[in-house]
């Protein structure tokens, strides 16, 4: 079964089939708070059981296998506001309670052969990257979502608006590139091979995931406040 039939089953596919056919999808189940162990049962049901929007879900799912999806205004309007905050603000704390963590765990365990000079030049890169990070993260916990709790509800917004969300916005995977380089090219031969292994594997996959997170706040999120916020929720 491809993909499309996936996705164009109506969630009538069973929950394991779309996460074997996928692996990665099995981040959107978790951050959502829908239950793995109900695998044997279709994606509407599991849906369904944990309140979350069928849709909304798909429409993430699509985000996270199609490179070039782009939604259509019709998808954009079936849209659950409240469940791509839910999932964005769980992915917020995975990376900084997980993600991050296991990264820097990793960077200290693979450096230890070094000479303080190149520690401090690593060190010094992750650090600053993890600092915006996190700041990335604080403003659209205290800024952008508490907006979109009141837009869904239909209070005012204190001059508040999208537009603003997007000139803050930046993309917080771009200098994990250069980190990810920078421990390729230029660790010394003393350093653990597979200890580089693991910690460029958990770069790539923090890479990939930050990647799929800034697309579905752009062109998601994004479009569909603009939506609202010129239309009304129909």
């Amino acid at each position: 079964m491809t993909h499309k039939d996936l996705f164009a089953s109506n969630g009538k596919t069973l929950l394991a089939d779309l996460i074997e056919q996928n692996f990665p999808l099995i981040n959107i189940v978790g951050r959502l708070g829908m239950d793995l162990r109900m695998g044997r049962y279709t994606v509407a049901e599991v849906c369904d059981k944990a309140g979350v929007d069928l849709e909304t879900f798909m429409l993430i799912c699509k985000i996270y296998t199609y490179d070039d999806f782009v939604p259509t205004d019709n998808l954009l309007d079936k849209v659950s506001v409240k469940d791509i905050v839910k999932y964005l603000h769980a992915s917020h704390q995975y990376y900084a309670g997980t993600a991050l963590v296991q990264l820097e765990e990793s960077i200290e365990n693979l450096l230890r052969p070094c000479s303080e000079k190149q520690k401090s030049a690593i060190w010094k890169f992750y650090s600053e990257y993890s600092d915006e990070v996190r700041r990335h993260f604080s403003y659209e916990e205290e800024q952008l979502f508490p907006y979109l709790d009141m837009l869904c509800c239909g209070k005012e917004n204190n001059g508040y608006s999208i537009s603003q969300f997007e000139e803050h916005h930046s993309n917080v995977d771009e200098k994990l590139a250069d980190l990810k380089n920078l421990i390729m090219r230029y660790l010394p031969e003393e350093c653990d091979n597979n200890l580089c292994m693991q910690t460029i594997s958990l770069i790539f996959h923090l890479e990939t995931d930050l990647l799929h997170h800034t697309r579905i706040e752009d062109e998601i999120l994004v479009a569909v406040v603009n939506r609202i916020e010129k239309n009304g929720r129909k």
